[in-house]
C-alpha cells in the first residue's frame, strides 16, 4: 500500500491543488495530512474544504489549533498572529468544530505520524536537529515516524549502536536495524530554499521512501495574497522564484553581428527578381494543391474513423425501480441510498443505472446472483473488457443531498487472475457556480485499497457533502482488460 504524507499546506491552494493532481495521477491508496492545513495562506476556506474531501486520515497542526481556539495566540509572532486572526473571520463554525476535534497523531501499525515531535505533541516542539528526535524515539517503539512543522524536508536516522544524524532528502528504502524519524517538509511554506511544494510517499510492500516536488502557479499565489491583504513577508519562499534574478535573453546572445566585408557571409545571392519569386511561387501553390487533395482525401478517411469510434460506445440506461425517490428522501443509515442490482443478462439494463461501454465490440456487462450457500454469495455486476482503450461506467441516478451530510461509498471488487488496469468507486456533485449549478467530476475517488476474504477488495470513503451542493452520483469506473465482479455498492448516510 502505497501512502502520500502532506504537511503544512497553509491555505495555499495553488500548491495544495498541484500536489494533489501529482498524488491522484500516481495512484497513492491513501492520504495523510500532518496538519497546519491553514494559516499564512490566502484560501483557507477552499484549502480545508478539499483536504477535508480528499485525506483520508488528518493531525492537528498548531496552526490549526490556534485558529479554532485550542492554542494560545501569544506563541506566535506578529506576522503569523495577523493572519491566524484574518483566517479565522474566514472560517464557519462547521470548519471550526471540524478542526477542534482533530488528533494530536496517527498510529498505523508499522508508522506513526504526529504534526511536531512525539514526546510532547500538544506542544509542538519542534525536530531540528538529531538530538531533538532523540525524544521522540524514546517515548514511541515504532520503527519510522512521520512529522512536518519545520517546512524542511530531512531524514534522521538512530542507528543500531545509538549513533544519530541528520540526512537530506533522498528516495531510500527502511533498513531493519535502524529507526527513522522523516520531516516530510511543507507543501504550501516551503522553507529550504525552495519555492516547489513537498511531500513523501510510502510503500509499505517495499518500505521504500519516495520524494515528490511540485511546481505551482507562483503568479497566482502571488495575486491571491496581494487580494486578500496578506504581506508577502507571510511567505518567504516567493523569494526562491526560479525566475528571479535570471538576465534577460539578450544578454545571453553569443553572436556579434559582422563588421567588416570579410566577415561578412560569402557566395549568396543578394537580391533575387520578382520573376523568379513568381515562378517559383506558382511551383509551390501547385504543390499546395496537391497536398490540399491528399489532405482532403485523409481528413475524410480519418473522419470516417472518427465515427466508427464513436459508434463504438454504448449507453444502457434504465429508470429508477418504483418507490426509489421516496426510499432516499427517508433513508436512515441503516439504508444505502443506491438502487439495488437486480440479476441481468448480457447487455440488459439495471434499474436505476446508467451503464457506459466505451467499446460495445469488446466490452461486456451482466448481474449474476450467486447461491447463498457460497460464502461469498448474493448479486454481483459482472464487467468484461478486452482493452484498455476505453473506459466501462456505471453510474447511479443523481440523489438529492444537503450540504453538510456526511455520507460514506463502499463497494467490493473481485478481480480475476488475468485483469490488468484500475477500477474504483468515483464520487461526483451537483455545486452551485457562478449562480449556475455545474457538476465536479470527480470530487473524490475511491480505489479498492482493503484486502477482504477470498481476495474481495473493497472500496470505501466518507466524507461530508460540501456547501452549495445538491446532488452526488455515484461511479464504478474503470480501464481494464479481463474481467471484475463488483457487489455491496452503498451510499449510506453516517
Amino acid at each position: 500500500m502505497r501512502f502520500a504524507l502532506v504537511s503544512d499546506i497553509h491555505a495555499n491552494w495553488q500548491a495544495w491543488n498541484a500536489t494533489l493532481l501529482d498524488i491522484r495521477s500516481l495512484g497513492a491508496d491513501a492520504i495523510l495530512c500532518l496538519g497546519d492545513i491553514v494559516g499564512y495562506g490566502p484560501q483557507p476556506a477552499e484549502v480545508l474544504e478539499s483536504v477535508h474531501a480528499n485525506a483520508d486520515y488528518i493531525v492537528l497542526g498548531n496552526h490549526d489549533a490556534v485558529i479554532a481556539g485550542k492554542l494560545d495566540p501569544d506563541l506566535f509572532n506578529d506576522t503569523a498572529r495577523s493572519v491566524i486572526e484574518w483566517t479565522q473571520g474566514r472560517l464557519g463554525d462547521n470548519a471550526m468544530k471540524f478542526l477542534r476535534q482533530l488528533p494530536l497523531s496517527i498510529d498505523a501499525g508499522d508508522f506513526r505520524c504526529t504534526h511536531g515531535d512525539f514526546s510532547k505533541p500538544a506542544a509542538f516542539n519542534y525536530i531540528l536537529e538529531p538530538l531533538d528526535a532523540l525524544a521522540s524515539w524514546q517515548t514511541v517503539p515504532h520503527p519510522l515516524l512521520f512529522c512536518g512543522h519545520t517546512h524542511e524536508p530531512g531524514i534522521f536516522i538512530l542507528d543500531a549502536d545509538r549513533a544519530m544524524r541528520r540526512e537530506p532528502p533522498s528516495d531510500f528504502a527502511l533498513l531493519p536495524e535502524r529507526r527513522y524519524l522523516v520531516n516530510i517538509g511543507s507543501v504550501g511554506q516551503p522553507r529550504d530554499a525552495e519555492a516547489r511544494a513537498c511531500y513523501a510517499l510510502y510503500d509499505t510492500d517495499t518500505c521504500a521512501i519516495e520524494w515528490r516536488r511540485i511546481p505551482f502557479d507562483l503568479d497566482a499565489y502571488r495575486a491571491a495574497i496581494q487580494e486578500a491583504g496578506i504581506a508577502e513577508a507571510a511567505s518567504p519562499f516567493l523569494a526562491y522564484d526560479p525566475r528571479v534574478g535570471k538576465a534577460p535573453v539578450r544578454e545571453h546572445m553569443n553572436f556579434s553581428p559582422a563588421t567588416s566585408p570579410q566577415q561578412s557571409v560569402q557566395n549568396t545571392v543578394e537580391v533575387q527578381e520578382v520573376r523568379a519569386l513568381r515562378r517559383q511561387a506558382k511551383r509551390w501553390k501547385r504543390l499546395t494543391a496537391a497536398a490540399l487533395c491528399v489532405t482532403l482525401i485523409g481528413g475524410g478517411a480519418g473522419g470516417g474513423a472518427w465515427w466508427r469510434h464513436a459508434r463504438r460506445a454504448l449507453d444502457v440506461v434504465a429508470p429508477p425501480p418504483s418507490g426509489w425517490a421516496e426510499h432516499v428522501s427517508a433513508a436512515t443509515t441503516d439504508a444505502s441510498l443506491l438502487p439495488s442490482l437486480t440479476a441481468s443478462s448480457n447487455l440488459d439494463p439495471i434499474p436505476g443505472w446508467h451503464v457506459r461501454l466505451g467499446d460495445k465490440r469488446a466490452q461486456t456487462f451482466f448481474a449474476e446472483s450467486v447461491p447463498d450457500e457460497d460464502e461469498n454469495g448474493g448479486l454481483r455486476l459482472i464487467l468484461e473488457s478486452d482493452t484498455l482503450r476505453d473506459d466501462i461506467t456505471l453510474s447511479s441516478p443523481p440523489i438529492p443531498v444537503r450540504p453538510g451530510m456526511r455520507l460514506q461509498v463502499s463497494g467490493g471488487f473481485l478481480m480475476a487472475p488475468d485483469f490488468d488496469g484500475n477500477i474504483g468507486m468515483v464520487v461526483s456533485l451537483e455545486r452551485e457556480n457562478d449562480d449556475a449549478w455545474q457538476w465536479v467530476d470527480p470530487f473524490l475517488t475511491a480505489p479498492p485499497t482493503l484486502r477482504r476474504r477470498h481476495n474481495w477488495m473493497v472500496a470505501q470513503r466518507t466524507f461530508d457533502v460540501p456547501a452549495h451542493t445538491r446532488a452526488v452520483q455515484i461511479h464504478v469506473r474503470g480501464t481494464f482488460t479481463g474481467r471484475v465482479a463488483c457487489r455491496d455498492l452503498e451510499l449510506r448516510p453516517r
